[in-house]
């Protein structure tokens, strides 16, 4: 049973070195005030980005906002335009029926919800317009000068 063991051998390049510990001490310093520096630097690199971030944050935020209330504005716009059209459709298919004419049809299309419905008894007054939906108005004619009178409105209208 032999072994074999190869015996350690120094190498030829390496030095030794001879710095005392009070070099050692020095160099340490210094090493570690240089390292000291860097992440001085590297935290107040990562402080301005925090705050460039911060400032997108907000910016983002606000553009949100903006867009919440553009969103907003946009679904009451296409609601009312809906509305809209189903009146215009609603109001011509009424009137064709009725036997309304085109000028009608267009005077109602272009004012809208402005004119009161179509077969109502409008009596003007100085101060305000009120519209009479009672149908025995519109056939007896002595029924129409009580409902004035009983209003308080004169015969005229005016």
């Amino acid at each position: 049973m032999s072994t074999n063991t190869i015996a350690a051998r120094r190498r030829k390049d390496r030095t030794m070195t001879t710095c005392t510990s009070e070099e050692k001490k020095i160099k340490n310093r210094a090493a570690q005030a240089a390292a000291r520096k860097r992440k001085a630097e590297y935290v107040k690199n990562l402080e301005g980005t925090v705050k460039e971030l911060e400032k997108k944050v907000k910016e983002l935020e606000r553009t949100i906002k903006e867009c919440e209330g553009a969103i907003g504005y946009n679904e009451i716009v296409k609601s009312l335009s809906e509305t809209v059209q189903k009146q215009q459709e609603t109001i011509t298919k009424q009137d064709l029926l009725n036997g309304s004419t085109i000028n009608d049809l267009l005077v109602r299309l272009y004012f809208g919800s402005m004119l009161p419905p179509m077969g109502a008894n409008i009596c003007i007054e100085p101060t305000s317009l009120k519209i009479a939906t009672d149908s025995t108005l519109s056939t007896n004619p002595d029924s129409f000068l009580d409902y004035l009178e009983a209003n308080g409105m004169n015969s005229i209208g005016i």
